[in-house]
């Protein structure tokens, strides 16, 4: 049966250079490398504490939001709710913002600091799990958000067509999208209730304002995750850098084992001969 002469030098040995033997973290050579990995992993926390906050805040909008929709609040009411509404959207942008620049701030300690091969492929691989883990947090804000639109222009359709039953869908859409169509909508409601389809018709125009906001979001959401997507492609190709690099060393040096190998066996050849 064949040796592993791979295992046992491996066993006994270091790879490659770029790898931390632990007998050198033992007497304190290895202590930057450590250090970095720490301050590395002090990243990694407050980067997940942040997404756990983010995955808060999103399902928060989706209970204001649906608070929003359903509301039957009197104006003062209504005042409050969006201020509220508002605050949390704030906080929301303002926490997708503070994780991506975590985020790329992570990527630049990376590329600036020297590390074993080891802690390398650890650190690109955390990096890219976090920004998956932030991406998918940007999809649930994203389906939330479409959601929501889809809803609140469910709800505008209904309430003209309770005021204006005759409104046609393409007369529905240029409300909808028209940002400077008042007069226009106003000439749709000069039938049935005055009362009922002046307040209708300031529903619509609130509504429309959620709209116009939930389609900004959607926007940077889109390309948030587009750039988070590349961010992720650049830490897997630079994880498979590593691998290459790990199998080509792997190669080299069994093949340097099985040269040092047949050397032996010529040597104890040679030493037959001449006894």
């Amino acid at each position: 049966m064949s040796r592993d002469r791979y295992a046992e030098l491996k066993a006994t040995r270091k790879v490659s250079e770029l790898v931390v033997n632990p007998s050198q973290l033992e007497k304190g050579l290895g202590d930057t490398p450590s250090v970095e990995m720490q301050k590395f992993y002090e990243k990694v926390y407050e980067i997940e504490k942040n997404i756990k906050e983010l995955n808060i805040m999103i399902n928060d909008v989706h209970k204001i939001q649906t608070k929003n929709l359903l509301s039957l609040e009197t104006d003062d009411g209504k005042s409050m709710s969006k201020n509220k509404a508002k605050k949390l959207y704030d906080s929301t942008n303002n926490k997708i913002q503070d994780i991506r620049k975590l985020l790329k701030g992570m990527e630049t300690y990376n590329n600036t600091t020297i590390s074993d091969v080891g802690d390398e492929a650890v650190k690109r691989g955390r990096h890219a799990a976090l920004a998956k883990k932030f991406t998918e947090a940007i999809v649930h804000y994203r389906a939330i958000e479409r959601e929501f639109q889809m809803k609140f222009r469910l709800r505008i359709e209904r309430q003209i067509r309770i005021v204006n039953p005759n409104v046609t869908d393409e007369e529905i859409r240029e409300i909808i999208e028209n940002e400077s169509g008042d007069e226009y909508t106003k000439s749709l409601f000069k039938v049935g209730d005055k009362k009922k389809a002046k307040k209708v018709l300031r529903e619509v125009s609130e509504r429309n304002q959620d709209i116009k906001k939930i389609e900004k979001t959607i926007k940077e959401l889109n390309e948030l995750f587009q750039e988070m997507q590349l961010l992720v492609f650049k830490q897997q190709s630079l994880i498979d850098n590593i691998e290459r690099a790990v199998d080509s060393t792997e190669q080299y040096t069994i093949k340097s084992l099985e040269t040092v190998d047949n050397a032996l066996e010529i040597k104890r050849e040679s030493n037959r001969v001449s006894l």
